[in-house]
């Protein structure tokens, strides 16, 4: 087991307890460091600004005001308008405004919700310090935000250098992540942190903080708490990036010639390489057939958007399976590791691909993904209600989230 999994119970023992809580309820009235369970709760927004959010609430990731620890089954709306960008942590959620304002609830014990305290925030409060915000990425327990579309700013848990400041302090107002410019995209994953940045060429991929998996791609396993360029097969940096995702241990990367390249943690097959040994420097992704146009990185799954030629945006996955976080039909429950990529399939009669997607989310071991009529899908563990479909079973086919039929954004 990795140092960051470390700080969780493992995975039989995290099942047992997720069951238990959500048949008796359960809350936490002070923020903590040690969650019990995390990656549970989803949000999103309208074409209005206006927020919802379904799942787990035990942390007040949900931001309802709600003290007391009630899942949610089906997506409600939350009081806070104008907002542009969302993103859910481990237990905590961040939102950025269309003022370029960043607010953020939820668990706090390591200042992630960056207004200078530890307290547990059961409905939105503003980050301070940050102005000119334009994208957030909210890790296990980190948070990120690009500020000014050139620079990135960072607070919370820093036990590994996630936050890129050239320290290990855990802070709880924003600080600068040192080195980075001309950035254009962000992704913060369980203890680590990536950015894509135009400087010292276009789209060099870049990456910081925890590294026991390679995830860094630095073709080692040293944590750095300062960002640096990532590197591929042979040695050579990676450029010309256009997308990232950043997993519980893994990180993907798409460049501008349609390749998937991924590192990190493989023990599930998330690197979609066709085994399952973790690499230190970037590998292609291989079995994707079309274009791929977007990636996402659940705990120890992947996405990846694809355009086949025929104009249906389909959706691939990679990984573990555990949930159904594969959305391939097979039954809930299995442990074996999938190692190439195919395509999620839909509860639709007869079953068919999910397909017109536009826009992927994956959130610890269930996933969001959003068509372009504005149609929300989800699959994966349900165990909190984190699919938004009414029900706490979880779904190994992509299914429609209740009430986010039209005009939602992901």
């Amino acid at each position: 087991m990795s140092k960051i999994s470390g700080r969780y119970p493992r995975l039989a023992v995290w099942m047992l307890l997720m069951a238990l809580l959500a048949a008796c309820g359960n809350r936490a009235t002070t923020s903590t460091t040690t969650p019990i369970f995390f990656y549970v709760h989803s949000v999103a927004f309208n074409t209005d600004g206006n927020l919802f959010a379904w799942g787990s609430n035990t942390y007040g990731q949900l931001g309802n005001g709600d003290t007391g620890g009630n899942s949610q089954l089906s997506p409600i709306p939350i009081a806070f308008t104008n907002v542009f960008g969302v993103s859910a942590g481990g237990t905590h959620t961040l939102a950025c405004q269309i003022d370029g304002s960043v607010w953020a609830w939820g668990n706090n014990g390591f200042g992630q919700l960056g207004d200078n305290t530890t307290d547990i925030r059961f409905s939105p409060v503003q980050v301070l310090n940050v102005t000119g915000i334009t994208a957030v990425a909210a890790g296990g327990s980190h948070s990120l935000a690009l500020q000014g579309g050139a620079t990135v700013v960072a607070w919370g848990d820093n036990e590994f250098g996630q936050l890129g400041d050239t320290t290990a302090v855990t802070r709880s107002t924003a600080a600068l992540v040192q080195g980075l410019s001309s950035v254009t995209r962000i992704a913060a994953g369980g203890g680590h942190s990536l950015a894509i940045s135009d400087v010292p060429a276009n789209g060099t991929a870049y990456a910081w903080g925890y590294n026991g998996h390679g995830q860094l791609g630095q073709n080692s396993v040293a944590n750095s708490p300062s960002a640096v360029a990532v590197t591929k097969t042979g040695s050579v940096t990676l450029t010309n990036v256009i997308d990232i995702a950043a997993g519980g241990s893994h990180s993907l990367f798409l460049d501008s010639v349609g390749t998937v390249w991924a590192c990190g943690n493989n023990v599930f097959g998330q690197l979609g390489n066709g085994n399952a040994t973790s690499q230190s420097v970037a590998v292609q992704v291989t079995g994707l057939t079309g274009v791929p146009l977007q990636v996402a990185a659940g705990l120890d799954h992947s996405l990846a958007i694809i355009d086949d030629g025929t104009g249906q945006n389909k959706v691939w996955a990679w990984g573990y399976n555990f949930f159904g976080q594969l959305g391939n039909g097979a039954a809930v429950g299995n442990v074996a590791a999938v190692t190439t990529p195919a395509p999620v399939l839909t509860s639709l009669i007869p079953i068919i691909p999910l397909t017109d997607i536009v826009k992927i989310v994956a959130i610890g071991h269930h996933n969001l993904a959003l068509d372009s009529h504005g149609q929300v899908w989800a699959w994966g563990d349900n165990t909190f209600g984190q699919l938004g479909n009414g029900t706490q079973t979880s779904s190994s086919l992509a299914i429609r989230v209740n009430t986010l039929t039209t005009n939602s954004r992901l």
